[in-house]
């Protein structure tokens, strides 16, 4: 589910009562289709925080196909084997109290 502006079609994030492209009120959460395409992603090798006790993660930005453009991880993929402009699903991480993080993940492991 993403929020979605009812006047000027804009899917907003990160996720807010008002659009950020019109100012306006009208903002209705739409299904989303868990789809995207991976725009840039760069091997992290020392993680802070959270992230500490990883020897490495991949970090991305992803177009998602609804139009905005998040930053996530790619999880279950060789980062070697990751191609800008490359489909992705959404996968979800578990993150206790019923939270859960947004990861993806490659569609297929095939290249372009």
């Amino acid at each position: 589910m993403l929020p979605h502006c009812t006047v000027c079609d804009h899917t907003i994030w990160y996720p807010k009562a008002f659009c950020g492209e019109c100012g306006s009120l009208d903002v209705e959460w739409r299904q989303a289709s868990g789809e995207g395409t991976l725009y840039s992603y760069t091997q992290v090798h020392r993680g802070e925080g959270p992230y500490r006790d990883l020897s490495s993660f991949v970090l991305a930005l992803v177009d998602l196909d609804e139009g905005a453009r998040i930053l996530t991880n790619i999880v279950d993929a060789d980062p070697a084997q990751l191609i800008v402009g490359q489909r992705l699903r959404v996968v979800f991480d578990d993150a206790g109290d019923a939270a859960a993080l947004v990861r993806f993940t490659p569609l297929s492991q095939q290249s372009l």
